[in-house]
């Protein structure tokens, strides 16, 4: 069965990408050791520090504590301490009243409702010397018999949706516990004497025969947070270790952007989206084998070398790193797009990448703030430090994150963590979403020198969306027009194949000043004839040919190439298009007859047709000895010649050559000349 044309062209760029990467053997192999490297060195001085493997903690329990120390507790910090209640009627002022009652203080606010009461509290927070704990007790409800509300507090965190901490943190060399501040900022004390008032209310009897006694949950077993390598160096290393990704991509891309290869490509009926997803292959190719490695020196111990990850679904490491890997490579494509200049969007590139990890890590490390997680997450090094967070969370736990895992909130086991491993991996999604979407639009509106820019506002014309090419124009031949008597009329039986029609093209210096390239020119070519432009130095020769195959777009005028305009068909119009530009766009990595195959093959030929094809070109045009050389290594009429057969190959309709026997000797331009002819 043969293969479909989509298939054919998207194997020829995997194919060309892969022939690079043959030619440059060491930076693939440094793209593959650098993370192993890394990750062993990493696992080797982790190992150092923690000689054995990492054991449980004992489960922690806590004092007991009774009924008159919580109301203590709560008399001691109320000479601090406002608050409020809303709404206010005879139930909530006697449920309040018996509250302070049993508290022994007085001074409870009451308020209308509970925005008046954030508009209290609003109001006491703008004075800067107000350092009092506010409480609001809100009632949702005034029935007697079924009492629900909820206490407001301008300090936390309460967790009240989990019985227990586990990663609790350091502070001055100690175990941080947030759950003493439940207890001594009087929030527990406020709650239970707001339960125990209310049923006594009810039941009338006062006072009710409490007996209470109060305990912390026991905390589960650890390991401690010593023996879990941090996250932060996990994300770090792997940031550092994946920084040759973004140099290769963006530098790779801009080269042939700037080179005008990438439009040569297009122009020969490669389309724009196929080559984004090439270089995409291209890289997650290679990422794939270093996130492998990488995840077997996380998961495996080498030379009895402790694991750092020890319960966590090795498939599930590998998904998300691999997630990394495909929205850092999208979002270097989408940065590439910015740029012209190789050299200064790799430096902007890599400034880029090492401050998008660093600055946020230095300004939100210690967020508890789920927004700002997902909001910085839409950069992918952020993405991998939050995901490592998550990841170490539950090895502390000791039963390691898995497929079934990933929906619950990483809170439930550390409270400061409300971020769940889908979160992030469903941010990693959008990103790509979101940086295809930019790489699509910016590529479009900024193609650099080469390439027709569409309009800013492209995406919201309907000719763009609709499917299909427009319907070909009928041509008017310069014989049914009035002829200028200094024209020669042209033979009535030709039929014309392009038409220009007052085509105007300016450029605009740095400092405003107008250079008029072509001025409003107008004339027809004819199908089967050899057309010749002529002219002095810069009379706008080579302007007018790469307005023609689209490689720059005029400033004015219309361009019509076998009936379809180029403004608006140009990829219809490249279908049958070829092109030797007047300076030799080629591949620095491939050799003369893989210059040939592969454009034959973009020109719909099979690899055997386009190899015998390059055959008979190079053997005419006399290089066939230069077969497997690369352009560095040819002289200039070499790849004048080599540039001449790329365009004839494949046979198309319309061949533009600008130039074709520049920097050529007498004989090899006679040659040249013989071979047009009888291509004709």
């Amino acid at each position: 069965m043969k293969m479909s044309n989509f298939s054919k062209k998207f194997l020829l760029v995997f194919w060309k990408n892969i022939v690079i990467r043959k030619s440059n053997p060491i930076l693939t192999i440094l793209e593959i050791i650098i993370p192993t490297f890394f990750f062993l060195a990493l696992s080797v001085s982790y190992d150092r520090s923690v000689h054995v493997p990492a054991p449980h903690t004992d489960i922690r329990h806590h004092s007991v504590r009774s009924e008159e120390d919580l109301f203590l507790q709560f008399r001691r910090k109320a000479k601090h301490m406002n608050v409020f209640y809303a709404p206010e009627n005879s139930f909530t002022s006697s449920v309040m009243g018996r509250v302070e009652a049993e508290l022994g203080v007085k001074g409870f606010i009451p308020v209308d409702s509970e925005r008046k009461l954030v508009e209290r509290f609003t109001t006491l927070s703008l004075n800067s010397s107000f350092e009092n704990v506010v409480y609001g007790v809100v009632f949702e409800n005034s029935q007697t018999k079924n009492l629900k509300y909820k206490i407001r507090s301008s300090v936390g965190p309460w967790h009240t949706d989990s019985a227990s901490w586990t990663l609790e943190e350091k502070e001055n060399g100690r175990r941080k516990d947030y759950s003493v501040r439940y207890f001594k900022e009087g929030f527990i004390a406020l709650q239970y004497a707001l339960d125990k008032s209310y049923m006594e209310y009810i039941s009338k009897i006062q006072p009710l025969p409490f007996d209470l006694k109060m305990q912390k949950f026991p905390s589960p077993k650890t390991i401690p947070k010593d023996n879990v390598v941090p996250p932060e160096a996990l994300s770090a290393f792997t940031v550092i270790c994946l920084v040759l990704l973004c140099p290769y991509i963006i530098k790779r891309i801009v080269q042939e952007k700037e080179s005008g290869i990438k439009e040569l490509m297009k122009m020969m009926g490669l389309k724009n989206w196929m080559l984004w997803f090439g270089w995409f292959i291209n890289a997650i190719f290679v990422n794939s084998i270093s996130v492998t490695s990488i995840v077997l020196v996380l998961t495996v111990p080498f030379m009895n070398q402790t694991h750092m990850i020890f319960q966590m679904d090795v498939t599930l490491l590998w998904v998300f790193l691999m997630m990394y890997c495909i929205s850092s490579v999208v979002f270097c494509m989408a940065f590439s797009t910015f740029f012209s200049n190789p050299n200064i969007a790799m430096s902007c590139g890599i400034i880029c990448w090492i401050l998008s990890y660093v600055l946020p890590m230095k300004q939100f490390y210690d967020t508890k703030s789920l927004s700002i997680k997902l909001i910085t997450s839409l950069h992918p090094n952020m993405a991998l430090h939050w995901g490592f967070q998550v990841i170490q969370t539950y090895e502390a736990k000791g039963v390691g994150l898995s497929w079934g895992s990933i929906n619950e909130a990483a809170k439930n086991i550390d409270n400061d963590n409300p971020i769940r491993m889908s979160d992030i991996l469903a941010v990693m999604v959008f990103d790509v979403f979101i940086y295809g979407i930019v790489m699509w639009y910016v590529d479009a509106v900024l193609p650099g020198k080469y390439g027709l820019a569409k309009p800013w506002y492209f995406c919201f014309m309907v000719s763009y969306w609709k499917r299909g090419p427009s319907e070909p124009e009928t041509i008017q031949t310069s014989a049914d027009s009035k002829v200028v008597n200094n024209f020669e009329c042209p033979n009535a039986d030709l039929c014309v194949g392009i038409k220009l029609k007052d085509i105007h093209k300016v450029y605009y210096s740095p400092r405003g000043k107008i250079n008029v390239a072509v001025e409003n020119v107008t004339f027809d070519i004819y199908q089967g004839q050899i057309t010749a432009l002529l002219g002095h130095n810069g009379a706008g020769k080579t302007t007018t040919m790469s307005i023609l195959t689209g490689m720059i777009p005029p400033t004015s005028g219309s361009v019509i190439i076998n009936g379809f305009n180029i403004m608006h068909d140009l990829e219809t119009v490249r279908q049958s298009l070829s092109m030797c530009p007047q300076h030799n766009l080629l591949f620095a990595d491939l050799t003369v007859m893989e210059h040939l195959i592969f454009f034959g093959r973009l020109k719909g030929m099979d690899k055997d047709e386009a190899k015998t094809e390059a055959e008979i070109l190079i053997t005419k045009l006399k290089f066939d000895h230069k077969r497997n050389k690369l352009p560095g290594q040819l002289s200039g009429g070499t790849r004048r010649k080599l540039s001449l057969a790329i365009a004839l190959i494949g046979k198309t309709k319309v061949v533009i050559l600008d130039e074709p026997t520049s920097g050529m000797d007498p004989e090899a331009r006679r040659e040249v000349w013989d071979l047009v002819l009888v291509s004709c």
